[in-house]
């Protein structure tokens, strides 16, 4: 079981001291918007810390969340951005609807005698020819 005793414990304190509480010897905790914009901000003279290496399931398979260096991060970010933008989500939700509306036809055509659809593999069926 978990104990919930030191997220208590830091919430007391925050409630007492305000939105920064020493929980450690190294160790700050800041509950509050600015703070995380000012210590996590692209433009601040921080680096991740080491740990997030750990997070790289193949060598050399680095994420935009395992990129350490900044210049390959700007640039993985830039590419997400790209990809991610309203225009572009606009622009493949007919695609994202024909799929979903595919699959639920399919759920639909099969159903066992007692009403249920049987068990589907949709992994064929999610490959993006767009």
């Amino acid at each position: 079981m978990v104990s919930l005793f030191p997220s208590y414990m830091i919430w007391i304190k925050l409630t007492r001291t305000g939105p920064i509480v020493r929980y450690g010897p190294s160790k700050l905790l800041f509950n509050d918007p600015e703070a995380f914009q000012d210590i996590y901000g692209i433009s601040r003279n921080t680096m991740k810390a080491k740990s997030y290496l750990s997070m790289i399931p193949i060598e050399g398979a680095r994420s935009i969340f395992t990129s350490l260096d900044k210049t390959r991060h700007r640039h993985k970010r830039k590419l997400i951005s790209e990809a991610l933008s309203d225009a572009s989500i606009r622009d493949f939700e007919p695609n994202l609807v024909r799929y979903i509306e595919s699959m639920v036809q399919t759920l639909d055509m099969e159903q066992d005698p007692s009403g249920w659809s049987k068990v589907q593999n949709f992994s064929d069926n999610c490959t993006c020819s767009c």
